[in-house]
């Protein structure tokens, strides 16, 4: 699927960049052109890089045992 039509970026050119290491918008940016032009798809690969990192409010953390979990 194309994600960014002015740069001609599918969504698996932005996974393989995330894959590479990208992190965030910029670093796809950065990487691919993506969201540089009219900027329309700026929410689909933010998209995307919540799908491949998740986000971070449902991120589970690990209990260490040092502290009581609190009710």
């Amino acid at each position: 699927m194309i994600i960014c039509s002015c740069a001609n970026i599918n969504d698996r050119k932005v996974k393989n960049a995330l894959s590479s290491g990208a992190r965030t918008l910029s670093d796809v940016q950065a990487e691919l052109g993506v969201a540089m032009g009219c900027g329309s798809c700026r929410d689909a690969v933010q998209d995307e890089i919540s799908k491949f990192y998740g986000s971070a409010g449902n991120t589970p953390r690990a209990y260490n045992g040092d502290l009581a979990p609190t009710a």
